[in-house]
């Protein structure tokens, strides 16, 4: 019993660091630490299970195709002559895979509450550094209203991890069936608002997207929803205040009249560029490299070869997650993955590094996916009697 308590407190430690490793002031102690958390508890639980540790099939599929990814860049960096080992790739992979290793050893020990509580703890640190985020780098809202450049330089990593813990806050009520589930929509509200503060444009366009898909496949009354919806984004449009805030928050007049590669950052050059990389080197790439949409970017940093392994890690997670979805149309839990992994195909699609970084701003999707999906105990018992 003490080694199950211990190892519960351990795995909420690291989840407080893993996102406090994320604020500039801390990165530089906090990022080795994390780390070592992480590898530490592989370590601890490998000692302490002395029935064998359980490792699921996507798992199995990260962990082999993770080898080969790194005996391609160790064969391609030979050979070409190009640095294929300080690609981006390679390195933040490590974190969503020590994840994943960790949800498989330790997912015998978590009970449907202890899951729960792994949630409320990364919703709560995600908010503190909300918090934290806002009194920083936005403290008046009149000079952001001014403001023309990102003052925050993680605003892209941040957004991830405050769109993951908003799906949470917005689904803990339906989990939990707590008294005070106000207080969580009020958390949900929250996170969208720094995630604007943040203008992180790709994370507002994914919780939208998700938004959409929830009403439709959740809904049961999906044309009063969508009346409704129409009603008060046309009334709140009509408010000069909230205009302005969009208009800061998308960043449309900074960007009107300049076309759409500046209105996307940038992006459709890029994209041009990354494109011609590819054609030039097709099947390994160049080696390092970087483009905001990860298809594009993983092809012309390690070609078709690499696309291949890498694309076959990512796969293999949408198809078990959507899979584990259809079972059960009407679980909550199963909602709630679906719709972060339909947010991580939207950030993969216009970012460089989800859905495995960067940094370790994914961690909790896959935290979500080995305590959840790949958990038989929480599929056959656990699920079927509370959820």
């Amino acid at each position: 019993m003490v080694a199950k308590i211990n190892n519960r407190l351990i795995i909420h430690l690291t989840i407080v660091i893993t996102v406090l490793s994320q604020l500039e002031s801390l990165r530089q102690s906090f990022r080795p630490l994390m780390y070592v958390m992480w590898f530490f508890l592989i370590g601890l639980g490998l000692i302490r299970n002395n029935k064998g540790v359980r490792i699921t099939r996507t798992t199995k599929i990260f962990a082999i195709f993770y080898l080969l990814f790194f005996v391609f860049c160790l064969l391609a960096t030979l050979i070409t002559k190009r640095d294929y080992l300080s690609g981006s790739y390679l390195g933040t992979m490590i974190i969503p895979l020590a994840v994943s290793i960790c949800m498989g050893i330790y997912s015998s020990d978590l009970s449907y509450e202890d899951i729960l509580s792994l949630c409320k703890t990364f919703v709560i640190i995600a908010l503190i550094y909300g918090i934290y985020v806002n009194a920083q780098y936005f403290p008046s809202y009149s000079s952001w209203l001014i403001q023309r450049r990102y003052i925050f330089a993680s605003k892209n990593s941040a957004a991830q991890i405050w769109s993951v813990a908003l799906f949470l806050s917005f689904f803990m009520p339906k989990l939990t069936k707590v008294k005070r589930s106000c207080l969580w929509y009020i958390i949900c509200v929250y996170f969208v608002f720094i995630c604007a503060l943040s203008q992180g444009r790709t994370a507002l366009l994914g919780i939208t997207i998700c938004s959409v898909i929830y009403v439709i496949v959740s809904s049961k009354h999906k044309i009063r929803w969508s009346i409704i919806t129409c009603v008060i984004v046309v009334a709140a449009l009509t408010q000069p205040e909230i205009r302005q805030f969009l208009d800061q928050a998308l960043l449309i007049t900074r960007y009107s009249g300049q076309g759409v590669n500046a209105f996307s950052s940038g992006r459709v050059n890029g994209y041009l560029k990354a494109i011609e990389s590819i054609l030039t080197y097709p099947f390994a790439g160049v080696g390092s490299y970087y483009i905001d949409c990860s298809y594009l970017m993983i092809l012309a940093e390690t070609g078709i070869i690499g696309f291949a392994i890498i694309e076959t890690i990512w796969i293999s997670r949408v198809v078990t997650n959507f899979r584990w979805k259809v079972k059960n149309n009407k679980s909550n839990w199963k909602k709630l993955v679906f719709l972060i992994t339909i947010f991580y195909i939207v950030e993969s699609i216009l970012e460089g590094l989800p859905p495995f970084g960067p940094g370790v701003s994914s961690f909790m999707f896959w935290i979500l996916c080995g305590a959840t999906v790949d958990n038989i105990d929480f599929n056959v018992l656990r699920y079927n009697a509370l959820d």
